[in-house]
């Protein structure tokens, strides 16, 4: 239901498990599993991330999808990234 449901939504379970919803306010990516657990990605900051996971459950309940009221969002993983301004020959 929820991949059909949902725009920007894409479901492919050969390939992997979970449902990948698009997020365009902020812009950001979640990933649902069938465990009611939501990974949040891409998102500039903690406050992003957050309101991409709470417009998940917004638009969850637009669907009539009951959430729970208290959902405890927290930070896992942290991802730094460089621009080395180099081209690398990644072969070698």
């Amino acid at each position: 239901m929820l991949a059909t449901s949902l725009d920007e939504a894409e479901y492919e379970p050969e390939s992997f498990p979970g449902l990948v919803y698009r997020v365009s306010n902020p812009k950001a990516s979640t990933l649902i599993f069938t465990t009611g657990k939501i990974i949040c990605s891409g998102s500039k900051s903690f406050e992003d991330a957050k309101k991409a996971i709470e417009n998940t459950i917004k638009d969850f309940k637009k669907l009539g999808i009951e959430v729970s009221k208290k959902v405890d969002i927290e930070i896992v993983n942290i991802v730094a990234s460089a621009n080395l301004k180099a081209k690398l020959d990644l072969t070698r």
